[in-house]
C-alpha cells in the first residue's frame, strides 16, 4: 500500500476506477474494432492448430491434441489414429527427401523401417 500512496494522484484515481468485470465487455469492443479496421489477424489465437496428418488437416486445440515430436519438431494430431498414420507419413517424406538428396543413411533412429 505504501507504493500505491507514492503514486501521483491521477494514477491512483485511474487504478481505483479499474474493474475486472469490464474485461469481457472490453474484449467485445476490441473484436469489433479489429473487424472494423481490417485487423482480424491480430485476433488469431495461438492455441489452435491443424492436424499434422496430411489426410485430415482438421482444426484442433493444441491442449486437446496428441503431440508427437519428429526430427525435433512438434506435430499435433487430432487423435491416435491420425497420429499413427501422420507420423508414418512424415517419416516417409523425410526418408524420400533423403533418398533424392543422396543421403540415404543421414536420417537415423526413425521408428519405421525403410
Amino acid at each position: 500500500m505504501e507504493i500505491f500512496n507514492r503514486l501521483p494522484r491521477e494514477v491512483r484515481v485511474l487504478v481505483n476506477t479499474f474493474s475486472v468485470e469490464h474485461r469481457p465487455n472490453l474484449e467485445k469492443v476490441h473484436v469489433d474494432l479489429f473487424h472494423k479496421f481490417g485487423m482480424d489477424e491480430l485476433l488469431y489465437d495461438n492455441s489452435w492448430t491443424y492436424c499434422a496428418n496430411d489426410m485430415c488437416e482438421r482444426e484442433i486445440l493444441k491442449d486437446e491434441s496428441v503431440m508427437s515430436t519428429i526430427m525435433d519438431y512438434e506435430h499435433h494430431f487430432c487423435n491416435d489414429e491420425c497420429e499413427s498414420y501422420g507420423s508414418w507419413s512424415i517419416w516417409y517424406d523425410y526418408r524420400k527427401y533423403g533418398r533424392t538428396q543422396g543421403n540415404q543413411g543421414s536420417i537415423i533412429n526413425h521408428p519405421f523401417p525403410l
